[in-house]
């Protein structure tokens, strides 16, 4: 071989080294780059898939969902397939996760990425502190039952270990006997909010977009049936009730209300107006507020009982409500020193 050969050889050799090593640094960029545009899509994708469950929160009928149990639904968001899975743990509290994977399982590696949310269920603001709350006063006879405590019952939706805090059972203008005399152990009551009234007007602009509403004239209704925890807005002056009722979630009755039959509520009867059912059964298990211009409040009957439930009346503020995303509130490590 000629002499320069032995020059040229290693010369040859080295390039062709650096060369491969150029190629596969650049092979490894390209690599990298496609991995980072994978999972920054990824990311999109998965807030997308979010973004577009938190839309569709009234169409799915998330906040009438039975507690505990999840939904779960497969999504296409820009072509690429994304798990999302719904679940009401607590009547005002939701958990929303989105899961995609790119699932090549090839050479690249697979991406992935897994978003949990809290997801807090947003109710029309309702000043509920009591298990009767009105502007003007409330009147009762012998018969007339109304109690603040929140008690867990058996076969309670919302389990019996939960916050059982009680409130007053009336808070009012006052409480006064129907006759003198005909309502004995009255209960007192504590003072109603100042703005009462508006509070409510204002959350009745909401229940009215959210909330099926049925337009009720001078003939006494019935209510339909009960298919679940639900919410119904009864639009008229005066809305009568008659025959036998029951009704599970809540109940808005844009006027006056007048009960002729038997009204029973799991939930919340929210008033725009005075309420009389001195002739009547009226049952509630949860709260009723009524609020009227001429404070003339809250007229009961001998078979009239009311029970606070705290459990009951967020479920039924579950039913108008909206999601809004947010942090968990705490956190508590469950060590042997914290059980």
């Amino acid at each position: 071989l000629p002499p320069f050969f032995w020059v040229l050889n290693p010369l040859i050799s080295v390039l062709g080294l650096l060369s491969m090593t150029l190629v596969g640094e650049s092979m490894q960029s390209i690599r990298a780059a496609r991995v980072t545009m994978s999972a920054d899509d990824a990311d999109d994708v998965t807030e997308a898939a979010i973004a577009q469950a938190l839309d569709r929160f009234v169409a799915d009928s998330i906040g009438v969902r039975e507690l505990g149990r999840a939904m779960t639904q497969t999504v296409s968001i820009n072509g690429r397939l994304v798990v999302v899975r719904w679940q009401r743990h607590q009547p005002l509290f939701a958990s929303l996760r989105a899961v995609v994977s790119d699932g090549t399982r090839g050479r690249w590696n697979d991406v992935a990425r897994d978003r949990y949310r809290a997801v807090w269920l947003s109710p029309p603001a309702i000043p509920i502190p009591a298990a009767v709350s009105t502007n003007g006063t409330v009147t009762g006879s012998e018969g007339t039952l109304l109690s603040g405590s929140d008690v867990a019952l058996p076969g309670s939706t919302c389990g019996s270990t939960r916050d059982t805090a009680s409130v007053a059972a009336v808070a009012a203008a006052g409480t006064s006997p129907s006759a003198p005399g005909s309502w004995p152990g009255i209960p007192s009551a504590t003072a109603a909010p100042l703005n009462l009234l508006g509070q409510l007007q204002q959350a009745f602009v909401l229940i009215a977009q959210r909330a099926p509403n049925i337009a009720v004239g001078k003939t006494a209704i019935v209510l339909p049936a009960p298919a679940g925890v639900r919410a119904r807005f009864l639009d008229g002056d005066t809305v009568t009730i008659g025959g036998v009722n029951t009704w599970d979630g809540l109940l808005a009755v844009r006027g006056h209300l007048r009960v002729t039959g038997t009204l029973r509520i799991r939930g919340l009867l929210l008033v725009l107006g005075s309420v009389d059912v001195t002739g009547a059964t009226l049952a509630v298990q949860g709260a009723l507020v009524s609020a009227d211009t001429h404070a003339t409040g809250v007229m009961l009957g001998a078979d009239s009982q009311l029970f606070f439930d705290r459990c009951t009346t967020h479920m039924a503020l579950a039913t108008v409500s909206r999601p809004a995303l947010g942090p968990f509130s705490a956190w508590a490590s469950l060590t042997p020193d914290n059980p």
